[in-house]
């Protein structure tokens, strides 16, 4: 049986349907076919990855048709469509089960050529700073010369030259732990008046409001700048948020000052893509 189909139906429960009891023992076993595309394994001709290896792969984004690799069993393609997949989704189950699956994987000479990019572990490595620098530099060089803009460009100068490198930590660390989980992570941190709130979602921004914001994302934010001010009436707050899908990051903040700082509205700095057709009326959006 190919072992993407036999790993799938260890996932759903229905393992008893094939007559096959055999599945985690044959697991611990060097199989005679590839994992991926279910090809013969000539004498040499493969390698075994362990899975933590392959978790890396995904996290990379690896998937096997997204690759070009068949899974070698039109068994598989029937079931998933059984299910109402679509070959996306099938890919996007495949990672989910292949997250969760702790065995040896042996991989062919031509998988394996496929999979090698995704074997790089620039991800664990991310460092936040460029893009943010890029997208601070690029904001404020289409703020007016007014003083409220000027206060602003003041906090986002403290930030870069005072503050980047325990963000650059922090924002690491929790992609680390999105990566590992696919689930969003944020965390805190101060510096005297400002609070520094910093998200990483693993997911497109177009999908974010959906998966992370049902309620809207100026609830969000509301809530959380009344959670800050229990602790320092006074300080101002800003949100830095980074996305990431497969294949590309987003980044994106919202800075609130404090109630007695010049008159200063956090409007224009609203994701559009974030905010609920209410919440955009709401701000004169739409």
């Amino acid at each position: 049986m190919n072992l993407l189909l036999r790993r799938f139906l260890s996932r759903i429960g229905t393992n008893n349907l094939t007559g096959d009891h055999s599945c985690c023992a044959a697991a611990k076993q060097v199989p005679s076919v590839c994992d991926l595309c279910n090809a013969d394994l000539q004498k040499g001709n493969f390698r075994q990855l362990s899975s933590d290896e392959m978790k890396t792969a995904v996290h990379s984004g690896f998937a096997p048709a997204r690759c070009g690799i068949s899974v070698g069993s039109t068994n598989y393609e029937r079931l998933m469509a059984s299910y109402g997949l679509s070959p996306d989704m099938m890919d996007d189950e495949w990672r989910r089960k292949s997250l969760s699956d702790m065995t040896t994987w042996t991989i062919c000479g031509d998988c394996l050529s496929k999979i090698t990019p995704f074997l790089k572990t620039e991800a664990w490595t991310f460092d936040p700073s460029p893009l943010m620098n890029e997208h601070f530099d690029r904001m404020t060089t289409t703020w007016p010369r007014e003083p409220a803009y000027d206060w602003a460009r003041g906090i986002l100068r403290r930030i870069q030259c005072n503050e980047m490198p325990q963000i650059t930590a922090l924002a690491a660390e929790k992609l680390r732990e999105s990566l590992s989980d696919e689930q969003r992570h944020s965390v805190a941190t101060w510096k005297d008046d400002l609070c520094i709130w910093i998200s990483i979602l693993p997911c497109s921004i177009q999908d974010a409001p959906r998966l992370y914001y049902p309620e809207g994302y100026m609830t969000f934010l509301d809530r959380s700048v009344a959670i800050a001010r229990c602790e320092n009436p006074r300080c101002h707050w800003i949100h830095l948020q980074f996305l990431k899908d497969k294949s590309q990051f987003w980044f994106q903040f919202t800075l609130f000052p404090c109630r007695d700082a010049l008159s200063f509205s956090p409007l224009y700095q609203l994701p559009i893509d974030l905010l609920t057709d209410e919440e955009k009326k709401k701000v004169g959006l739409k």
